[in-house]
């Protein structure tokens, strides 16, 4: 039997992750069986184990995949604060994550919504999500300092990331655009 190439073999585990993912967004984490995902999949139960030692894991490289796409979408805004204020840079990030967000079954903002859910089930998971998410908060928290520079910068990203959290899930929930509204709720986080 000929030998796997590199590239043949990052594109079956990325088949083996994408149907986990497509699984994880129409039953939930906890309903998906590897089973459910071998079928989707559509390989061997060997071949998707030899990529992947349980759900588990499948769950953990998920979230990571996902949330370095959403570090590489905001990176330029944390890089270089946009002008007009802050206002402006939340909105730079709402357009970052609405530019993951494809409107798909496995669309970002859905999976984040399931992840976070997930990781309160999960002390694994809960302490792989608060590892991406400490970088994200502390470029909020940096985005404050550059625009205000407020004594609490440190609460006040937490609530601004509290209402990016909450758009996310408004957009995913009722389809609303991933817009800031009137009166400016960038003012209210702080």
């Amino acid at each position: 039997m000929p030998r796997l190439t590199e590239d043949r073999r990052l594109r079956q585990r990325q088949r083996v992750l994408d149907a986990a993912r497509l699984c994880f967004a129409r039953q939930g984490f906890q309903a998906t069986t590897m089973a459910d995902i071998i079928r989707e999949a559509q390989m061997s139960a060997g071949a998707v184990y030899g990529y992947f030692a349980s759900k588990h894991d499948l769950g953990l490289t998920a979230m990571d995949q996902e949330m370095a796409r959403l570090t590489r979408a905001l990176e330029p805004v944390f890089a270089a604060p946009p002008p007009g204020g802050l206002r402006a840079a939340v909105q730079a990030i709402l357009d970052g994550v609405d530019a993951l967000s494809d409107g798909s079954e496995t669309d970002f903002c859905r999976m984040a919504i399931n992840a976070i859910a997930e990781a309160r089930r999960d002390a694994v998971m809960e302490a792989a999500l608060l590892a991406h998410l400490k970088p994200l908060i502390a470029g909020l928290e940096g985005l404050i300092r550059h625009y205000c520079d407020r004594p609490q910068a440190a609460q006040a990203a937490e609530s601004l990331f509290a209402l990016i959290i909450g758009q996310i899930v408004r957009h995913s929930l009722l389809g609303s655009p991933l817009r800031l509204s009137a009166p400016d709720l960038t003012e209210l986080a702080l």
